[in-house]
């Protein structure tokens, strides 16, 4: 084997490796790609295929450089720092969407800027699992309201009575009944997660005539598992006849094969678009959700990545119509 074929072979063993476990893994990718080319360069006979391979190599350390800088700039936070009881402990390992926050605890949680107060609030779960929400008075209830998201769904920041979900029960006078299984970094694979294994069915306790999602396009890429905190959530992938099925859970080595294996076939359909219309409280009609345009993304692994972020959104239309 040569020196350059074994260069090549190490380092697409040392990219794998940084995908995986390097705090920065595209920064690794770049400076370890250079090394084939400069390798190649060292070997070539032709000073125009030399100038080529080390000018690709200073390329891809040029890249690295200012991907790990970027990286590391984040790594090193945005200045801002937890205290208080919830820094002692409020999530949990679920099988079922990863993670979650622990049951009936009462925390209080300040973020700061420096000294500067950003907010001091207290979130309170209740003994399923969810944050509390308004409590239903009227006899009959009319209707039943499930909440899903992220930390806005949540409520990250705010008290427990200035929650998205608490006031829709506030405003409507407690006429419903209001689940919120919203939670920090949470995803479309979440709720999707909880429909499918019954943990909707069984913490909610009437009929549900509403499902509301709070959701914007970031969640894309939590669906795709390119989270840092997401390792152990809930991982949906399309079959082969382009079915949404639950494959494990997110990892990072899962999707590197992806670039190579999405196939001319999905990427020459072109554009494609889904939508489902979500219910709105106090609505008898309701309204379009937000169209995603997978053209906008123009790797293959990524166009598959968003395919399945559509379908995602298309089976929980599904479930919230039975």
């Amino acid at each position: 084997m040569t020196k350059s074929l074994r260069g090549i072979v190490l380092a697409a063993g040392a990219c794998v490796l940084a995908v995986e476990y390097c705090p920065v893994p595209w920064s690794a990718v770049f400076v370890t790609a250079a090394l084939p080319f400069l390798l190649l360069g060292l070997q070539a006979q032709r000073a125009a295929a030399t100038a080529l391979m080390i000018n690709s190599a200073a390329v891809c350390c040029a890249f690295g450089l200012v991907e790990g800088y970027l990286g590391f700039q984040q790594l090193r936070g945005d200045g801002t720092r937890m205290e208080g009881s919830i820094t002692e402990g409020f999530t949990r390992t679920d099988d079922v969407l990863g993670y979650g926050p622990e049951r009936s605890v009462r925390v209080t949680a300040r973020k700061l800027y420096g000294n500067i107060p950003l907010y001091d609030v207290v979130y309170t779960i209740g003994d399923d699992g969810l944050r509390i929400a308004y409590p239903a008075n009227a006899t009959p209830i009319s209707g039943c309201i499930v909440f899903f998201g992220d930390s806005i769904t949540f409520g990250e920041g705010v008290n427990d009575d200035q929650t998205f979900a608490y006031l829709v029960g506030q405003k409507t006078a407690g006429r419903y009944e209001i689940y919120n299984f919203g939670f920090s970094g949470y995803g479309p694979h979440q709720m999707l997660a909880a429909l499918q294994a019954g943990l909707a069915e069984w913490k909610v306790t009437c009929q549900p005539t509403h499902f509301i999602y709070l959701g914007w396009f970031d969640h894309i890429a939590r669906v795709a598992g390119l989270t840092s905190w997401d390792k152990h959530g809930p991982r949906f992938a399309l079959d082969q006849s382009g079915e949404l099925q639950r494959d494990g859970v997110t990892r990072k080595l899962l999707y590197l094969g992806e670039a190579f294996r999405s196939g001319a076939a999905r990427t020459a359909r072109g554009p494609h678009t889904f939508s489902r219309r979500s219910p709105r409280v106090g609505a008898t009609d309701t309204g379009p959700l937000p169209q995603f345009s997978i053209s906008r993304y123009p790797m293959g692994w990524a166009r598959r990545r968003a395919h399945a972020a559509n379908r995602v959104r298309v089976e929980i239309g599904e479930h919230s119509r039975s």
